[in-house]
């Protein structure tokens, strides 16, 4: 097993259509960049090993995903805002997001430890960004000029792996990369709605920015984007997508269908729409990275 290291920026255009199925991150191709079918083996995934990132400096579902948002996020963000959320509000819609990706899972679970852990991004240049500067994942509002790969994006978020075999949620070793850590990024030049009313207004829902943002959190990309290598169980995007706990490949294969439901799904240009809730294809990718299963506790 190595242990070198990749990263992978993932940025989420406020950007319009989303596909059936779910997608993992373009640059896990399994070595075979023409061949899309194999993909889903070199996913990379948060391992399923036990204890905490703030008490054991353990990086995994263990203890929970453990998260912290910027002192100066709220300072910075709300401003921004077409109408006048409080920064509590701000933080509570944070952790309904992370909630609601952990919703009806037995081993995702997010932890708040901004008022434990600094965050902090690698420095440039830094040899080994994916140790970590700050908790597993580090929420920040900052403009492009502080940092650059924000772009004219709404949001960028970027993670960081080992090329190390992850544990899964069925306690085995799964094939592909392990994730240590995440810096998801707010513009503070962008412009934001806080109430899903005030839609159509030409500036994004921070909520629905938020789950999108939490998915690349997890490893997944946008289908749109890449419809020749969404995966799904068949061609209905309306259907549960079943996963096996013991083998989460199994049954999937490439699909391009179209689903507009998708939180995954990118809005070239345009200000990300409504979404409070996960299509059953989100839910799709969230339980192949994560499958769901009856056995399996962490393991060292």
């Amino acid at each position: 097993m190595t242990f070198e290291t990749a990263f992978r920026l993932i940025a989420m255009v406020c950007t319009a259509v989303s596909v059936m199925a779910f997608t993992i991150d373009e640059n896990l191709t399994n070595q075979t960049p023409i061949d899309y079918s194999d993909d889903l083996n070199d996913a990379a995934r948060w391992s399923n090993v036990p204890g905490s990132f703030v008490a054991q400096g353990v990086r995994g579902l263990g203890e929970g995903l453990e998260f912290t948002v910027a002192s100066d996020f709220c300072t910075r963000l709300i401003p921004l805002f077409i109408d006048d959320p409080t920064c509590p509000q701000l933080r509570q819609s944070i952790q309904q997001g992370f909630d609601l990706w952990a919703e009806g899972h037995p081993n995702l679970e997010f932890v708040d430890v901004s008022e434990r852990v600094r965050p902090k991004l690698p420095p440039p240049g830094a040899s080994e960004p994916w140790r970590g500067y700050g908790s597993e994942i580090d929420i920040f509002a900052l403009s492009s000029e502080e940092y650059p790969r924000l772009g004219t994006l709404s949001a960028s978020t970027q993670f960081w792996y080992l090329f190390a075999d992850p544990i899964g949620t069925n306690g085995e070793v799964q094939s592909g990369n392990t994730l240590t850590s995440v810096d998801m990024v707010f513009n503070s030049s962008s412009c934001y709605h806080f109430d899903p009313a005030l839609t159509g207004r030409g500036c994004n829902h921070f909520g629905s920015l938020l789950l999108h943002e939490i998915g690349h959190a997890l490893s997944l990309d946008h289908p749109n984007d890449y419809r020749g290598r969404n995966f799904d169980s068949d061609r209905d995007p309306t259907n549960p997508m079943p996963i096996d706990c013991e083998s989460p490949t199994k049954g999937l294969k490439l699909s391009p269908s179209i689903d507009t439901q998708s939180v995954m799904t990118s809005f070239p240009g345009k200000p990300r729409p409504v979404q409070t809730e996960l299509s059953a294809d989100d839910l799709g990718g969230r339980n192949f990275l994560y499958p769901i299963c009856s056995i399996g506790a962490a393991i060292p």
